[in-house]
């Protein structure tokens, strides 16, 4: 059972949809550039201080925050950032879009008045990165903090702030994100980068076990390594390869290829058997389906969400499909970007934009 103090923090949904609870996860950033239909751009300080507000926030949890480059708002990272004139008593506001990203933006007087450590800038952008983690005020929904709790200097998600800006999450906020994402060290050795080559999420696991779940935005390439690992892909076309061990892999949506190497491999997907096609490709499976048409190699069983499983119409799921892909073209994978255009749209927001502090 969840701590009533976690729960009455807890927005949801989590940016882990398919490892759950407890899964580390990388959470990439951007900073929008002021092109037509964006926000202005953060000047230099101001970027410093959503930089620090990441780190803080990974330094609590299973978050492996990533800033990767906007370009003239076509494509950027799950949470991007910038810098607009909001009305009233405004100071931020975050909008969760349908598509995976968040909209985070500072009022102009605010951020220009100091973007330093125990400024009000910096608290907010504490408080909407947590919106963007899936934090909610603590004095919002079913559940509550106790009065004598709701204030900073228990959580950044709190209105009541006056004489106490912190420059990290509170010790709640802590609690709720190692719920939602893990403690730090359930992250230890993963490395997470921007690989310009690529135009990808670079993620690098270890030699031992790993659980890790990529980016919503933008793809991602995942190499777990030896061990039995869970690796979870984002909303695009994910490149996933495991090492020897016996792992658990999912590409979510897009259209994936997963390569589970040495050991017993189990691929899954999010929907019942019967809405999926299988195939064979030479030595590759393919599964068809509302996900996208994921390709796997070195897989031996398919997991589907009301327990079937499936294989080509040539072999029984028990099969070992050869590697498609030789040691030296591990990253060759679709074209960058394939599903990008998804991010010039500007969907409903899926919550009410939050207003900042009242």
């Amino acid at each position: 059972m969840t701590d009533p103090h976690i729960q009455a923090l807890l927005r949801g949904p989590s940016l882990t949809p398919l490892g759950g609870p407890g899964t580390p996860v990388v959470v990439t950033y951007s900073f929008m550039t002021g092109a037509p239909g964006e926000a202005a751009a953060m000047d230099g300080a101001q970027q410093a201080a959503a930089r620090d507000a990441f780190a803080a926030w990974g330094a609590v949890s299973g978050i492996i925050p990533v800033e990767v480059p906007s370009i003239g708002g076509a494509a950027g990272g799950q949470i991007r950032l910038g810098i607009d004139e909001l009305p009233g008593s405004q100071v931020a506001l975050a909008a969760l879009y349908g598509d995976g990203r968040t909209i985070i933006t500072l009022d102009g007087p605010l951020a220009a008045a100091g973007s330093g450590p125990g400024s009000l800038a910096t608290y907010a952008l504490l408080h909407e990165i947590g919106h963007a983690l899936g934090l909610k005020h603590p004095f919002e929904g079913g559940a509550v903090l106790p009065a004598a709790l709701d204030s900073s200097a228990h959580t950044v998600m709190s209105y009541n702030y006056r004489g106490f800006l912190r420059a990290d999450p509170g010790p709640l906020d802590a609690a709720a994100a190692a719920h939602l994402y893990g403690a730090p060290a359930a992250k230890a050795g993963l490395a997470a980068w921007w690989d310009a080559a690529s135009g990808a999420v670079a993620i690098a696991g270890t030699p031992g076990p790993d659980r890790v779940e990529g980016s919503a935005l933008p793809v991602n390439v995942i190499a777990t390594g030896a061990g039995d690992d869970a690796a979870f892909g984002g909303r695009g076309g994910d490149f996933i390869a495991a090492g020897e061990g016996n792992d658990l892999l999912a590409g979510g949506a897009g259209s994936d290829h997963l390569d589970g190497g040495g050991g017993f491999d189990v691929a899954l997907f999010a929907g019942p058997r019967s809405s999926y096609a299988i195939g064979a490709d030479g030595a590759t499976i393919t599964v068809a389906g509302p996900d996208g048409i994921d390709r796997l190699t070195q897989v031996e069983w398919l997991q589907f969400a009301d327990g079937g499983q499936g294989g080509p119409p040539a072999a029984p799921v028990g099969m070992r499909a050869e590697r498609l892909l030789g040691p030296e073209d591990d990253r060759a994978w679709g074209p960058p970007g394939a599903d990008a255009a998804s991010a010039l749209a500007q969907p409903t927001p899926l919550a009410p934009p939050d207003h900042g502090f009242g």
